[in-house]
């Protein structure tokens, strides 16, 4: 499913002012509803993981401590996950992630975003831009702007750094996106989730397939061989 024109409003509709005297943070706001927002506007907290030296502070289990790997368009990867101990966890507070967060890869593939899910009781990350959304703004809805066409070239226009360019949380806070009433912003993930669920399932099956029809080859031209 094309993710667009997610944060592009409907052809033909105007954007207007907001009314003189009226709130600024507010944004701009469309006759359909839409408004045009900075994402610090409807957000808690925009910030960044833990960025520095890490080799020495990796445990065999502990605290989940994610990294952009661990970030794919949607879900997160838990192959080859690394862990912290729980005084390092509880030093590094303002990176910790709680369930509803959106995390947003810096570099590598910068923009790839996924929604923290509720299966983890502490999580903590590095070099990661962390999000925790208003109650205005749906965090799945946020992910889907994030790993739209127009969310990852507005994010790769955004880019600083010259030996390895990142997506800092300054140009996060600025980023303005069309964002729709939250009933709507609901329906649009709830389809999305949809759709994830049916692909993820269909990957799954396919691998299933695959497995047999390895298992079938073993079996009728490796093993009747022998």
């Amino acid at each position: 499913m094309k993710l667009e024109s997610l944060s592009s409003g409907p052809r033909g509709v105007e954007q207007t002012d907001a009314p003189h005297g009226g709130d600024a943070g507010c944004g701009t706001m469309a006759t359909n509803g839409m408004r045009k927002i900075k994402l610090k506007e409807v957000c808690e907290r925009i910030t960044v993981g833990h960025v520095g030296p890490m080799a020495d502070k990796y445990t065999s289990e502990g605290v989940p401590f994610l990294h952009s790997q661990n970030i794919t368009p949607f879900q997160l990867n838990l192959d080859d996950i690394k862990f912290i101990p729980q005084e390092f966890h509880q030093k590094l507070s303002k990176s910790a992630l709680r369930a509803g967060d959106v995390a947003v890869v810096r570099t590598g593939y910068p923009g790839t975003a996924c929604v923290i899910p509720d299966s983890f009781k502490e999580l903590n990350c590095a070099d990661l831009v962390v999000i925790t959304p208003a109650k205005d703004l749906n965090p799945s809805y946020l992910a889907a702007i994030f790993n739209s066409a127009w969310g990852m070239a507005s994010v790769a226009g955004n880019l600083v750094g010259v030996a390895q360019q990142h997506f800092n949380i300054g140009a996060a806070r600025e980023l303005e996106v069309q964002l729709p009433p939250r009933k709507a912003q609901d329906r649009i993930a709830g389809i999305l989730s949809a759709y994830d669920e049916l692909m993820e399932n269909s990957q799954r099956r396919i691998q299933i397939l695959e497995a047999i029809a390895r298992a079938l080859y073993r079996e009728w031209f490796v093993h009747f061989r022998r």
